[in-house]
């Protein structure tokens, strides 16, 4: 999915630093997807939390 340089969880119609902007551009993530079809997650990461990739996967806040 095309995002936005400095947002998770959100398409690339979000304005960054407008969290009105947020409603209705939200994504699902892959882990979310997974989960939805019934298959058990979890994340393991070497890097740093905040990085890219495994922030992404913390971005939704259920």
């Amino acid at each position: 999915m095309k995002t936005d340089f400095g947002v998770l969880g959100v398409n690339e119609h979000v304005v960054r630093r407008d969290c009105n902007s947020k409603s209705g551009n939200e994504v699902i993530s892959a882990l979310a997807l997974a989960e939805i079809a019934g298959l058990s997650t979890g994340l393991v990461s070497t890097a740093r939390i905040t990085h890219a990739t495994p922030a992404a996967a913390y971005a939704r806040i259920v």
